[in-house]
């Protein structure tokens, strides 16, 4: 009598993993599985195809911890880029100024390294990009001219307007007078005391970036030139009068010179 095997391999998908060679079927009529079956073309045994199966199963099994120890991985490493780029984009954020240049242009590499991409093309731009948000967080006076200025010569025209912009102050005066503690009201006459001061400054064939450094420049010296100037005591002043500065060397001088 032929050796039977009780129960078949399991299905895989919706179809059976092998073809039946004859019709076998148990003694009360039943079908039962074949001793030999067809599997890709080829005659195996019912033991060759279950120690195949499982073969298969372990290497799924295999597959299934390496998949999860590479995300594990992946995980470990995208907390760690995270961590390395907000490092670097610190570094060239506080250098974008060239506070540091080697330490910026260090930083600028190692951020195309963590990018995979470290041409010479990449670089530019991440040095570009640095500086410009840099510039967009943390604006000069000259970075902010430049705005203010292509803005007012778009609302207010490209004419000295002096009567206008003294008006406008005068207007604003009276403004902050009546509230004081409002910020806003100070910044308006701030801005236009500069709209004033990049309108008389020489603007032929100049850019807006010229003028706007010029006027940063001028505001630079202005302060650097108060700081060497005597002043009076203000505990023995009014607060509701104006401090001015010693000027009896200014006198001297003009008498000097006359």
């Amino acid at each position: 009598m032929t050796k039977r095997i009780s129960n078949p391999p399991p299905p895989v998908g919706n179809k059976p993993p092998y073809k039946v060679i004859g019709d076998t079927r148990s003694p009360l009529g039943q079908p039962q599985a074949p001793e030999t079956m067809m599997v890709n073309g080829k005659i195996v045994t019912q033991d060759d195809y279950r120690a195949l199966a499982a073969q298969v199963e372990a290497l799924r099994e295999e597959n299934n911890q390496i998949v999860n120890q590479r995300n594990e991985l992946l995980a470990t490493w995208h907390i760690t880029k995270i961590t390395a780029f907000n490092v670097v984009e610190g570094v060239i954020k506080n250098n974008a100024k060239n506070v540091d240049q080697h330490l910026f242009d260090n930083a600028v590499i190692l951020k195309s390294l963590i990018y995979h991409d470290n041409s010479q093309q990449h670089l530019r731009e991440i040095r570009a990009d640095a500086v410009q948000e840099y510039k967009a967080t943390n604006p000069s006076v000259a970075d902010h001219l430049v705005r203010q200025i292509t803005f007012s010569l778009k609302a207010f025209g490209p004419a000295l307007r002096t009567g206008g912009v003294i008006d406008h102050i005068r207007k604003e005066l009276v403004e902050v007078s009546e509230n004081p503690h409002d910020l806003s009201e100070w910044i308006d006459i701030a801005m236009l005391a500069l709209d004033g001061a990049w309108r008389h400054a020489v603007r032929n064939g100049r850019t807006h970036e010229d003028i706007a450094r010029e006027v940063a420049a001028a505001l630079q010296a202005k302060l650097a030139k108060n700081e060497k100037r005597t002043w009076p005591d203000w505990r023995l002043l009014s607060e509701d009068k104006a401090i001015e500065h010693d000027r009896t060397g200014e006198y001297a001088a003009k008498v000097g010179e006359a």
